[in-house]
């Protein structure tokens, strides 16, 4: 892990503390629908460190209230893969990509000793249906009239459900009764010599139905859980984004009331204080230490900014001159956890896209003469989690920080002079913006003491009050994320 993702990972370690102190419960994704539970999945009890891409900070506005249609911004974040063989959390291109190339090589075969016993039971099916049309005619003299397209088997089938009972019944339900003499209570006199032929016919049929079924109905699933990745409608569940465009279907399982509330908290349960010693080791780099920990070699440009209008870098030109180390404390406001999840595929209402089973399943029957999914071929995907198969579930956001720094320098009250003149400036973090949702360009409200006794000033950076109101534009840095890797949990 490089020197940014060890600071990445020890904010998320607090994070972790913080969040953990609050006992909040993960809600759990069933489907579209959700349900609290007191014991969420395991990937839910550990954030990871996370390191900001081309996606940005989290667009937590999630749904445009105009329309209810889902903010694409949004979607486009919660439905990315993560990247392979990283140390700190990557977003990477849409997880369906993937979810798409795996589930398409998937489909349910029979083993060989099944195929054998499907095999018998056909023969014993043909063979019971010669039976029970040899004793319909020894019955009635001879074989019902049938249409032209229809077989002597299914005139004589649609005869005895549509006259021997009353009101009519089924082929269906003559499988599954377990009164057939009570459901045929029309048979005619001459026609109970035929119902142990008929008996037999229905358990032949129901015989293979049985290994047909699991076949037929498996791949059945599978394809319709892949038109609803491949070929997003409402009928399968699918959602519209803002751009007016159907999308398979993810759940934010966290209102977006309780986001702006908590992101607008000021309860002490929902802050978070980050102290670091930083002192430069070069013209591009410095070295930050946490709590007399190990220090982190790192990039001046990637681990903090303090931009001004005219695009200069406060911290870099100014602060970090000396070479006595500045201390530097970060407090993230109104700590709040989204969760969100793909929706799960429904063999029931047939909605969603979501079915990893039959992919775990493939992987387990690797090889082996079973009856099951199986795959044909084996795409060529790292199901491990040095691999691309994985999403979030979660992550925890703040929207406004405070930054305060104090600095040792002969050069202090030059410092202190040209801060002074700057009304505001902007905050970047490990690379992201840090309550950039303002009304000025700036966003933070610039504060600056000057200490003579030892030569150092303290500069403090608190936002500004003039908060724009939350938007489907707004965005919150991101302080940790929940991971999933489906197939190696």
């Amino acid at each position: 892990m490089n020197g940014i993702g060890n600071i990445a990972g020890k904010l998320a370690a607090k994070t972790n503390a913080v969040m953990s102190a609050q006992k909040r419960t993960a809600p759990m994704l069933l489907g579209r629908g959700i349900s609290a539970t007191s014991q969420p999945p395991a990937y839910f009890n550990k954030c990871h460190a996370f390191q900001a891409g081309s996606l940005g900070n989290f667009p937590y506005y999630w749904c445009d209230p105009n329309n209810l249609r889902f903010n694409l911004k949004t979607y486009k974040w919660i439905s990315a893969g993560l990247k392979s063989n990283t140390s700190v959390v990557q977003l990477d291109r849409p997880f369906t990509n993937d979810y798409v190339q795996a589930l398409s090589k998937v489909s349910y075969s029979l083993s060989l000793e099944d195929q054998a016993r499907l095999e018998h039971a056909r023969l014993n099916v043909l063979k019971q249906q010669g039976y029970l049309i040899k004793a319909w005619k020894d019955a009635f003299s001879e074989i019902p009239a049938r249409a032209a397209d229809a077989q002597p088997i299914d005139t004589i089938i649609s005869i005895i459900t549509q006259t021997w009972a009353s009101p009519p019944t089924t082929f269906e339900q003559l499988q599954h009764s377990h009164d057939l003499n009570g459901l045929l209570n029309m048979t005619p006199a001459s026609g109970i010599s035929i119902l142990p032929a008929l008996v037999n016919y229905l358990n032949a049929v129901q015989s293979s139905y049985s290994l047909v079924n699991a076949a037929t109905m498996s791949n059945g699933y599978v394809q319709n859980a892949l038109n609803a990745a491949q070929y997003p409608a409402s009928c399968n569940g699918a959602i519209e984004t803002t751009d007016g465009l159907m999308r398979p279907a993810y759940v934010v399982s966290t209102p977006l009331e309780d986001i702006l509330d908590g992101l607008n908290s000021t309860d002490k349960d929902r802050i978070l204080t980050f102290k670091m010693s930083v002192v430069r080791s070069s013209l591009t780099e410095c070295l930050v230490g946490m709590n007399s920990s190990v220090q982190d070699r790192v990039p001046i440009a990637d681990f903090l900014n303090i931009l001004t209008d005219d695009g200069k870098d406060l911290f870099s030109d100014k602060i970090l001159t000396s070479p006595e180390p500045a201390e530097i404390e970060v407090t993230f406001m109104g700590l709040t956890t989204v969760y969100f999840g793909p929706a799960e595929f429904s063999q029931t209402t047939q909605k969603g896209w979501y079915w990893i089973s039959p992919i775990k399943n493939a992987i387990e029957n690797e090889g082996k003469d079973v009856s099951g999914f199986k795959f044909s071929p084996k795409p060529q995907i790292d199901f491990t989690k040095c691999g691309p198969f994985a999403f979030l579930t979660g992550v925890t956001i703040s929207k406004k920080a405070t930054l305060m720094i104090k600095s040792k320098s002969t050069l202090y009250d030059d410092i202190a002079n040209t801060i002074k003149q700057l009304p505001s400036a902007q905050l970047k973090f490990l690379g992201m913006p840090v309550g950039a949702d303002v009304v000025e360009s700036g966003g933070h409200e610039i504060n600056v003491t000057k200490h003579d006794e030892d030569e150092s000033v303290a500069i403090n950076l608190n936002p500004s009050q003039q908060i724009l109101r939350d938007s489907l534009e707004s965005t919150a840095f991101v302080l940790c994320v929940h991971t999933h890797y489906p197939l190696s949990e």
